[in-house]
């Protein structure tokens, strides 16, 4: 875990807490203006999907917190591996899920508005994923 990883990792978290907190209120307002209709397997998964992100960032960012508070600079520790791993895996889970959730939202039918925010989201959320994964390769090496 070198300490270039703490910004890009703190940056995925607090922007993955802000994309999938949103997500749970949209679906809890979408769940009251309907009447409570939707519930059942496509609750379970709206809210399910928006809690392993959300509990990656959030474990993530303890760990890393653990680790700076804990370690010499530069200095290798337990939580330090276990914290780089798991932002690269939030990393690679975000860049999937924003690659087919984004194609998936411009060949559907939905509102340019709609289409230009999850985008955005997407495009974010990749570019994010994709310097924590290079910074985390890079490792303690050329740290």
């Amino acid at each position: 875990m070198t300490d270039r990883l703490i910004r890009p990792a703190l940056a995925l978290s607090g922007w993955t807490l802000f994309v999938w907190l949103s997500r749970v209120k949209n679906v809890i307002d979408d769940r009251a203006s309907v009447g409570g209709e939707l519930a059942g397997w496509s609750l379970t998964w709206r809210l399910g999907v928006a809690a392993v992100f959300c509990t990656m960032a959030i474990v993530g960012s303890v760990l890393l917190l653990i680790t700076r508070r804990g370690t010499a600079p530069g200095e290798p520790s337990r939580f330090g591996r276990l914290a780089a791993t798991l932002f690269m895996a939030l990393a690679g889970l975000g860049i999937v899920w924003w690659t087919v959730r984004g194609i998936g939202t411009l060949l559907a039918d939905f509102s340019v508005g709609f289409k230009v925010v999850h985008t955005i989201l997407a495009l974010v959320t990749i570019g994010l994923g994709l310097l924590v994964l290079r910074v985390a390769r890079l490792g303690p090496r050329y740290g």
